[in-house]
């Protein structure tokens, strides 16, 4: 496993659930640029702002759906390596931090009942460092 592939999945995380909050917001009609009215095209068809919004959600609903897939096929070989790994700490620190998507201070408070963000993070540098079979080269 690499890192730039942790780091990469994580990033794909982050940017799965800002997809997930758009969608979240399109459902949400009072934040509408506009009231909701069916109105006269000038090819004299009618155009329908709510059916449009329906479509889509169902369309970028889709999509996200496609995108979790490949994050959970991710995932499945990040565990498959945790596997190998002996040291239960930072499989806990891989798995809140790179796959439940926590930030490093958030990955302190899950763990450690800290907020500082440097207690997680500096145990999965030096566990590295002492480690570095675990981690192929970039």
């Amino acid at each position: 496993m690499k890192r730039s592939t942790l780091k990469a999945h994580y990033n794909k995380w982050l940017l799965y659930l800002k997809k997930k909050q758009e969608i979240e917001y399109l459902y949400d009609t009072r934040r509408a640029a506009q009231p909701f009215r069916i109105s006269k095209t000038s090819t004299g068809n009618y155009y329908d702002p709510v059916k449009e919004a329906v479509f889509l959600i169902d369309e970028k609903k889709e999509e996200l759906y496609k995108f979790y897939i490949q994050i959970l096929e991710e995932e499945e070989s990040i565990f498959q390596w945790l596997d190998t790994i002996p040291d239960r700490r930072f499989r806990s620190i891989v798995i809140s931090h790179y796959i439940s998507g926590m930030n490093w201070k958030k990955t302190d408070i899950f763990l450690y009942q800290t907020g500082s963000g440097s207690c997680s993070s500096t145990y999965y540098n030096r566990y590295i460092e002492a480690h570095p079979e675990i981690l192929e080269d970039e």
